[in-house]
């Protein structure tokens, strides 16, 4: 069993902006939550945030161990392929 604790792995972007605004995580992508790097067997789910004033969004991505929300379909097709999952 893996340890809760937070990793000392840090969040990386890609230093361009995606169509849209978007920049998503380097890779590997990692949990924004614990640090540990995603996988297709811990991937839970993924999202774009951003804060009020910023027209930029970031992904947020949370693994199976941080969140219960589990992400299907095309939007998990497109964030294996994203990062070479």
């Amino acid at each position: 069993m893996r340890s809760m604790e937070r990793t000392d792995t840090r969040l990386h972007y890609r230093h361009y902006l995606a169509p849209g605004g978007v920049r998503y995580q380097a890779e590997p992508p990692v949990c924004n939550s614990c640090g540990h790097e995603i996988t297709r067997q811990n991937f839970g789910w993924a999202s774009l945030i951003s804060e009020v004033d910023s027209p930029e969004q970031v992904e947020w991505i949370a693994c199976r161990a941080c969140t219960t929300i589990r992400q299907i379909g095309p939007l998990l097709r497109h964030f294996w392929a994203l990062h070479h999952l």
